[in-house]
């Protein structure tokens, strides 16, 4: 989607015409189909997703993205950074 480009999906094929313009069937990611207007739709050529590349062509991830990954790197951290965590915050057990 233009708006937001952390959002990627394939057109199923099904098309319907609008007075406005066309509007797509896509199927997303997470196995969810809804149907899009053409003007919010962005074709993406096939690139590798590897972070420079991303960078570079100014793909960003949506708010949501980022939160869970820093929360993956933050859970998969060392034993004793959680340990020191529940010490800051007077964790008793």
């Amino acid at each position: 989607m233009i708006d937001d480009s952390g959002r990627r999906g394939h057109l199923t094929g099904h098309v319907r015409e609008r007075p406005d313009g066309k509007v797509y069937q896509v199927r997303w990611h997470d196995n969810t189909t809804s149907g899009v207007p053409e003007y919010d739709l962005e074709q993406v050529a096939a690139e590798p997703d590897d972070v420079f590349s991303l960078l570079r062509n100014k793909r960003f991830g949506r708010l949501n993205d980022l939160r869970r990954n820093l929360t993956f790197v933050h859970l998969s951290g060392r034993l004793a950074n959680v340990v020191y965590s529940m010490d800051m915050t007077n964790t008793d057990f």
